[in-house]
């Protein structure tokens, strides 16, 4: 079998071991002998990439298992498996994208999260090097945004959960508890992170939806999309807010008569990517009804209900759970962030811009600029 291979068997695997999933998919298919070492050193070969890929290990995958997010229809990958580390390799290219300026893009362009940065005063007035060093904290944050929304894998996986509930309700409900108990335990930092990104990726959304303003349900749709980023993570901005075909958006930019807003959809933005925006349309529809429902008295705290989100009362469990909504995602993360700031941990002083006074936890990420 040894003869059959190119290099030997340990340089094979060093290579791999530093590869990209493109790279591996082609020393594959060289012949059968590499692809049978491969198929069989898989698990430490993409262990060792995420390592590379995603030095903070709070934010690696939940035992080695996350959804795809390459269409509408996502599904739980076989944990350490070449497919989930394409899907990872897939979300960095779209946080970069995020988050970097396109080359072929002028700086007029700019993407809709750097635009929305610019906006906050504490933020525009960093100089560069430190601007460079606070998008490198967001790419981590959206990172952080993609482990919450992979908490859901523990709750569906059978390979990660003991027992599977069947009522869709039950199901729902341990996944979010799940989503909350992580959120629960970021540090300072990362849900200060992660709040302010909620509160770019909202003020994105605004932007791209200026004809909506006079709906006097616009305030609401612009929390259903935080919260929707935060239960679907960076597939959920990428779908939205980076253009599909830059090139067709710069002929656009260059085509608009001054004045004048170019729509695709009154219920996506210009930037939307096709059949994903549709499903983080759907989403944020959901999320919608709960707010309403919520709203009306059905939640937590006017429904008593333990950690688990079983009803309080007895009558709970999965045949007889009483309805109730949970609090929100983005209700855990700015809580923490606002509690942060009540009780004086994020230390605020005299004489500073009235940002940090809007944002909860501007001033964490900021003193960590300057650390």
């Amino acid at each position: 079998m040894a003869d059959n291979f190119i290099i030997s068997p340990e340089i094979t695997l060093l290579i791999a071991d530093h590869a990209d999933s493109k790279t591996i998919s082609a020393l594959q298919r060289l012949n059968n002998s590499i692809y049978c070492l491969l198929m069989t050193y898989q698990h430490s070969i993409v262990k060792a990439r995420i390592h590379q890929l995603i030095p903070e290990p709070s934010l690696q995958p939940p035992l080695g298992s996350l959804f795809s997010s390459h269409g509408p229809e996502r599904q739980i990958l076989s944990p350490y498996s070449f497919d989930m580390l394409r899907e990872i390799e897939l979300r960095q290219t779209r946080i970069d994208a995020l988050l970097n300026v396109h080359p072929q893009m002028p700086l007029s362009v700019p993407p809709p999260l750097i635009q929305a940065m610019s906006q906050i005063p504490s933020f525009a007035a960093l100089p560069i090097h430190k601007q460079t060093l606070l998008v490198e904290m967001y790419k981590s944050a959206l990172q952080a945004v993609d482990q919450i929304a992979d908490q859901a894998v523990l709750v569906k996986s059978p390979e990660m959960s003991r027992e599977i509930p069947t009522d869709p309700y039950v199901i729902e409900r341990s996944v979010h508890r799940a989503r909350q108990a992580w959120i629960r335990g970021l540090t300072p930092l990362q849900f200060s992170l992660v709040s302010s990104l909620a509160c770019l990726c909202g003020m994105a959304y605004m932007r791209e939806h200026p004809q909506l303003n006079s709906d006097p349900g616009f305030m609401e749709r612009v929390t259903a999309f935080k919260e929707t980023v935060l239960r679907q993570g960076s597939f959920a901005v990428w779908g939205f807010l980076h253009p599909s075909d830059i090139k067709k958006l710069l002929l656009q930019q260059q085509q608009q008569p001054e004045g004048q807003i170019i729509r695709r959809s009154p219920s996506q933005p210009p930037r939307a990517r096709g059949n994903l925006a549709v499903m983080v349309a759907r989403r944020m529809d959901d999320v919608l009804k709960e707010m309403e429902v919520y709203e009306s008295g059905l939640n937590e705290n006017n429904v008593p209900v333990d950690d688990n989100g079983d009803n309080a009362a007895g009558e709970g469990g999965e045949q007889g759970a009483v309805f109730a909504v949970l609090d929100g995602l983005l209700q855990t993360v700015n809580g923490m962030a606002w509690r942060l700031v009540l009780d004086g941990g994020d230390g605020e002083e005299d004489g500073e811009d009235e940002d940090l006074r809007v944002y909860p936890g501007l001033r964490v990420i900021l003193r960590a600029l300057k650390g």
